[in-house]
């Protein structure tokens, strides 16, 4: 893939190891919070770019403009390619990320011919859906909506935690040996939400052989009690100023009878990983989302709340999209009030438009349609996404969105997409 966007600019995919060295440079540079470039971040290039490394880069994932004058990157961006499911349907999902330009570049459109040509690889991956977890409202002039719940959680001082108590619980850091109990505990937990990310060994494979210098690194710990493993809790190398974060925790057991002992050890743990942080650590952040099984347990520790944030989500053909998930919604109908459902609902998007006919319960039609075909709805663009990945419910899109119209299509629409919790934790 290249294009010249002008006499002097090019843009194109990853080519050479002397591309792969400037885009390391280029990145450290460029998304450092440092007066000097962070080679934690250049350290995630090399090695999404490193052969063998990365269970789905290639440099053809990789793209960049260089400026043929100056011989520099100048812009560049990269999809991650991973899987992940709906209620168990498996679908492919392009996640850009590094999106950055320099300074003197910027407001002449390279973002989005990069996004454009990342987009064109999505489609020739057969990736229908892309997620990106970016800066407030600049992703949606490309097709995204915020669809996801992203991180938020509890944080605790460290000050309220009481010495470590004697108890059957340990820790132990996981190795490789561990990956088909790491896949087991994390897939029995996945099972639970509507949306989660695939990770098969290779991918627990890339995450347990990241080095310590990357700084995407999560250190994972399994619990173990009575000699059992009882699930596992990562500590991750990116911290929140006086945060350290724990962004996974998987646990079949009793929660209250964790909950004492497992703040004190991470506090334990963090002092050791995050000794030399500046400024030191002052609080854990259990960065699990909004609604994790261990959080009314927290009480004695003076928790406060961390807001979530969210994915932007972007499914360029809903049609293909819906038919992809059919057996989910199939399986709703036959479950509940619209049990043998046979109707078409014509969705109006305002710039778009969505049919779905449906016969004795099954789905036997998807189209998209033009703007003004849609009777049942009206909704505005892409805030069908929040529905259809269980985001919002018809009647909070209706309170906060005037322009959203229901006619009586709300229960069927609560009935074929509800409001269902996510849990994402996407492959870096």
């Amino acid at each position: 893939m290249r294009h010249q966007l002008t006499d002097l600019l090019l843009l194109h995919a990853a080519e050479s190891d002397q591309d792969v060295d400037g885009l390391i440079d280029f990145n450290s540079r460029l998304h450092s919070n440092l007066p000097e470039p962070d080679p934690r971040i250049g350290e995630i290039v090399r090695e999404m770019l490193a052969p063998g490394m990365h269970p789905t880069m290639t440099r053809e994932d990789f793209f960049l403009v260089e400026d043929s004058e100056t011989q520099q990157i100048v812009s560049s961006l990269c999809v991650i390619p991973q899987t992940w499911t709906y209620a168990g349907i498996p679908f492919g999902v392009g996640r850009p990320e590094l999106v950055g330009t320099l300074a003197e570049y910027r407001r002449q459109g390279l973002v989005s011919a990069l996004f454009k040509a990342a987009h064109e690889r999505c489609a020739a991956l057969n990736l229908p859906a892309q997620g990106i977890t970016g800066i407030p409202y600049f992703y949606r002039q490309f097709e995204y909506e915020y669809a996801l719940e992203l991180g938020g959680g509890r944080v605790i001082p460290l000050a309220t935690l009481p010495p470590t108590p004697d108890s059957a619980f340990t820790l132990r850091p996981a190795t490789n040996d561990d990956i088909p109990m790491l896949q087991t505990l994390y897939d029995t937990f996945a099972k639970r939400h509507l949306i989660t990310c695939l990770r098969p060994a290779e991918s627990w494979r890339y995450l347990l052989e990241m080095s310590d210098g990357n700084g995407d690194k999560q250190w994972f710990y399994l619990i173990i009690r009575n000699n059992e493993v009882a699930g596992y809790v990562d500590i991750a190398k990116e911290t929140q100023g006086s945060r350290a974060r724990a962004t996974e925790l998987v646990f079949n057991g009793s929660m209250p009878e964790l909950a004492g002992w497992l703040l004190p050890r991470l506090r334990d743990e963090i002092a050791i990983l995050h000794a030399d942080a500046a400024p030191a650590i002052e609080y854990i952040y259990l960065n699990l989302g909004s609604r994790d099984p261990i959080f009314p347990y927290l009480g004695a520790y003076q928790p406060f709340t961390q807001p979530s944030y969210a994915w932007y989500i972007r499914a360029p053909d809903l049609a293909g999209f819906v038919t992809l998930i059919a057996p989910a919604l199939e399986k709703r109908i036959a479950g509940g009030p619209l049990a043998g459902l046979t109707t078409t609902l014509s969705l109006d998007f305002y710039r778009s438009g969505l049919k779905l006919e449906f016969e004795g319960g099954r789905l036997t039609g998807a189209v998209n349609l033009l703007p003004g075909e849609g009777v049942d709805a009206m909704l505005p663009p892409l805030v069908f996404l929040q529905l259809l990945f269980g985001y919002r419910s018809t009647a909070s899109l209706a309170r906060a969105l005037p322009d959203v119209r229901l006619n009586q299509s709300a229960p069927m629409l609560d009935a074929l997409f509800p409001r269902r919790r996510s849990w994402v934790k996407p492959l870096t």
